[in-house]
């Protein structure tokens, strides 16, 4: 059998014997054509190599017709850049995948490390969508505005890198393009500004079916609530919740094990149970990088826990004696 995007050559030659042969013929070549997928064949999309690619749609375009951006694998992400706006054309850069092969593309939802890194701070835009056939009929689903992180990643610190927050997008509520036609092909969106140009790092995307009992998303801690000592978390609310559960530590871990990412051993973390779609974290450190993980309670059981979001502690009021500062939470600069 034939492999799935990949160009083959074709050669003949005339035989009418054994020993009475022709010359052999010019080559002729053909693509076969790209296969839909299932989530489980498309897998942990690393955007290492980057004939994976070759699946997928990808440009830039303006609404007056014509191109001011690019879409490319670029040091093992996902790369979208789009200029500023003008005063006639939106820029957009664009990524689609392949054909999804469900029936039903209402029950996924998508999953991606992904951050910013606009000549403005906070300008970066991504739209998740779905197409039918391509961005014409492109119907957004959600708007992620992107942390900055304000320095672009290379394949030699891919790992060591700062990879932003990891963010997850259900299609629960998409209802299809104008026609009333079901599209099977997610789309990610860059969307610049007026006054900035948006660059936007995606990675390490999974395609998956939403579960039973669906974990928390869109985990965030508004600036207002992060005073010295303590932060408010708030999340949406899930159906079938009759509470939450809330860890947070200093470090990366697997909330699941109470593990460290990195080194795998114990993490220091504090659990806070709550019937809200909400919680107070109490106990934190100044100036310090703190993560926090949300799982759903339904009666006796549990989802998964959410993706873990990270954010910075403030200040606090006054520093207690002796002072240490090593200056490792900083940006250079």
């Amino acid at each position: 059998g034939f492999a799935p995007n990949t160009t083959y050559y074709v050669y003949a030659r005339t035989a009418c014997s054994a020993i009475n042969v022709g010359e052999w013929s010019n080559a002729v070549s053909f693509k076969t054509s790209c296969l839909a997928l299932t989530p489980e064949s498309f897998g942990l999309e690393t955007f290492d190599d980057a004939t994976r690619f070759g699946c997928w749609k990808s440009g830039s375009y303006n609404t007056l017709g014509t191109t001011n951006g690019t879409c490319n694998i670029t040091n093992e992400y996902l790369y979208l850049y789009d200029a500023k706006w003008t005063a006639s054309a939106e820029h957009q850069a664009y990524a689609i995948t392949p054909t999804l092969a469900v029936d039903d593309i209402t029950k996924l939802q998508v999953s991606f490390d992904a951050h910013g890194n606009a000549t403005l701070s906070n300008k970066c835009v991504l739209g998740v969508g779905v197409v039918v056939d391509d961005m014409a009929n492109y119907e957004e689903v959600a708007k992620l505005y992107l942390e900055h992180v304000g320095v672009a990643p290379t394949k030699a610190n891919k790992g060591s890198f700062e990879e932003g927050q990891r963010y997850t997008v259900r299609f629960t509520d998409y209802a299809g393009d104008a026609e009333g036609r079901m599209g099977k092909k997610i789309a990610l969106k860059s969307i610049g500004g007026s006054d900035s140009v948006n660059y936007v790092y995606v990675d390490n995307m999974t395609i998956s079916y939403i579960g039973e009992i669906t974990e928390p998303i869109h985990v965030v801690i508004p600036d207002s609530s992060n005073i010295p000592g303590s932060a408010r978390v708030l999340w949406d609310a899930q159906p079938n919740a009759t509470g939450y559960e809330v860890k947070y530590s200093t470090s990366p871990i697997d909330p699941a094990m109470d593990t460290v990412l990195v080194s795998g051993g114990k993490a220091d973390v504090t659990v806070v149970k709550t019937s809200d779609a909400t919680a107070v974290l109490t106990g934190i450190p100044g100036v310090t990088n703190m993560y926090v993980y949300v799982r759903t309670i339904a009666g006796e059981k549990s989802s998964i826990w959410s993706n873990g979001r990270k954010f910075k502690t403030s200040c606090p009021v006054a520093f207690p004696l002796p002072y240490e500062e090593n200056f490792d939470n900083y940006a250079s600069g």
